[in-house]
This record gives structure tokens, C-alpha cells and sequence, in this order.
């Protein structure tokens, strides 16, 4: 899942990916009765702090966060390092623990105010074993340490879940956090080996799927694929965000998660299609037209 290029205390340790399906029968078929944790799929900006010789270290979904210039870049990336330099109590943190968040909010959902701005814990790795601890064991590791000022999310469900199941959790019950449907739902294995992690979006949020000869034709060019690239590329201090930059995320996000070669044209021709959609109303404004 965590990657990093050395194993020393002082390497960068990505999150990893989370592995798309595209269905609940999919989801069912991939998990073949095993025991699952499932949570709430939130929308913020993927972040991560550590204790290293006695000093707080922030990162962001890429990189350390360091540096006036890189912190001024992107407005959550400052609120977010003021959080952590005047919670002491991070200190408690041991050194061979990365406690990765989301920074919710700032994004693509409008999440209601008391949620805004705050951290909430999607998994702690450790250094020694290269895995995350499971979230329960985390959850009390971190409260005992008396780390102060983290949110933690819900387990939804846990065990081995039917159709029914995660019918219920994706389709018919609200969102904690806004007053809307879950974005998704993810779903963690971490007793595997190794350790699996998957998601699945809801039907607002996912890609649009039509007939063709019987069969599925998808179309991953969504609206919401575009605010995500759009985001994940300010997250990385890009200020000057260019639209051929965007295009350019958008192909590379769909055929690393997907597989699938969208050609530069077709991008450009769906952001121009979907560009006068409300939910691309940032972008739109952000380029000016």
C-alpha cells in the first residue's frame, strides 16, 4: 500500500493507492467472504504527520510540506501546518508511526462547517512492520498517547459483508459529514499480505456507464474526475495551474487507476462539454472562462 524510497526515519512515505471497482457485485466477487473494515470515503486534502529527532513532520500527498514559498502556495496547506505546530500533544506521537489524514473540506463537497478544516485520521503506518495498523488499534493507540485534536472516522461495518450490505451503506444511507450521499465507500483488508485496500464511489460521483450491444461503455471524463485532478494539482504547490496541465492529469489519473488511453483531444473536447456544469464552477472561474 505505503511507499517511500529508503526505509530510514527520514524517508517520504506515500499513502499508496486505493484500488477502484466499478460495482457492488464487483466488490462482493473481489472480497469472496473474507473480513473487511468499511468506512465513509471523505474529500479533502491527503496529508500525513510524524515525529522525527524531536521536530513535527508534515507532508502532503507527495512530498514533506516545507518552506514559506510551498506552505503560502495552497490556502489549506497553511491551515493545516498552524493546526499541527500548536497541538504539543502531536508530540506523543513515536517515531516509528505516520498518522495519515484528510484535511477536510476544500475540495469537491461542501461539508458541513464544524467538519471544515479538520483533521481526521484515515491510517496509521508503521515503520518497523511497513503496514498499517488496524484502524481500532490505532484509534485507541492514538487516544492513549493523549494525542489531542484529531477526528477519527466510523466504522461503517466490519465482518463479511453481503450485497445487501453494501447496497445499504453506498445507496440508501446519508453521508456523516454533509447533507448528501456518501462520496464512496472504502474498504480495508488489514490482515492480508499483503495488505489490500479498495473503493467505490457512488453513482453521483462515478464514471457514466451506458449500453452498448448489450455490453457497458464507460466514460471515466467526468466532471468530478476534472476537480479532483484539479485539486490533486494544487495540492502539489501548482500554483499556476495551466489547462493543458489538467488535461494532462486527467489522462495520466485515468490510465494509472484505470488502464485507459484517453487521447489529448477527447480530454479537451469533455472539458469543454462539462466546463459549464455547476459542479466546475471553480475551474471555470480559476482559468477565467
Amino acid at each position: 500500500m505505503a511507499s517511500s524510497k529508503n526505509d530510514n526515519n527520514e524517508s517520504f512515505v506515500k499513502y499508496g493507492g486505493i484500488v477502484p471497482l466499478d460495482s457492488i457485485s464487483e466488490v462482493v466477487k473481489v472480497l469472496k467472504n473474507r473480513k473487511v473494515g468499511v468506512f465513509e470515503k471523505v474529500d479533502g486534502g491527503n496529508c500525513q504527520v510524524s515525529v522525527s529527532n524531536f521536530q513535527i513532520r508534515l507532508g502532503t500527498r507527495a512530498k514533506f510540506l516545507k518552506g514559506k514559498k510551498t506552505i503560502e502556495r495552497v490556502p489549506w496547506f497553511g491551515r493545516f501546518v498552524d493546526w499541527a505546530h500548536s497541538n504539543h500533544s502531536l508530540y506523543a506521537l513515536p517515531g516509528n508511526r505516520i498518522v495519515f489524514g484528510e484535511w477536510l473540506g476544500n475540495h469537491s463537497i461542501e461539508y458541513n462547517p464544524e467538519f471544515i478544516d479538520k483533521f481526521f485520521v484515515i491510517d496509521v503506518f508503521d515503520r518497523d512492520s511497513r503496514k498499517f495498523i488496524p484502524y481500532e488499534e490505532a484509534r485507541k493507540e492514538i487516544i492513549s498517547l493523549g494525542v489531542e485534536g484529531v477526528n477519527f472516522l466510523d466504522v461503517l461495518k466490519f465482518g463479511r459483508l453481503s450485497f445487501k450490505d453494501f447496497d445499504l451503506m453506498l445507496n440508501k444511507e446519508r453521508s456523516g459529514y454533509y447533507s448528501g450521499p456518501r462520496e464512496g465507500l472504502v474498504i480495508k483488508d488489514y490482515h492480508s499480505d499483503p495488505q489490500e485496500f479498495w473503493k467505490i464511489l457512488h453513482p453521483d460521483f462515478a464514471e457514466k456507464r451506458e449500453g452498448v450491444f448489450g455490453g457497458l461503455n464507460v466514460d471515466y471524463l467526468t466532471s468530478f474526475r476534472f476537480m479532483k485532478a484539479f485539486h490533486r494539482l494544487l495540492d502539489r504547490g501548482k500554483s499556476s495551474v495551466t489547462l493543458t496541465g489538467l488535461v494532462d492529469e486527467v489522462r495520466r489519473d485515468i490510465r494509472k487507476e484505470r488502464g485507459f488511453n484517453y487521447t489529448r483531444e477527447k480530454v479537451i473536447e469533455s472539458y469543454k462539454t462539462l466546463s459549464a456544469s455547476e459542479e466546475m464552477d471553480k475551474i471555470r472561474k480559476f482559468f477565467g472562462r
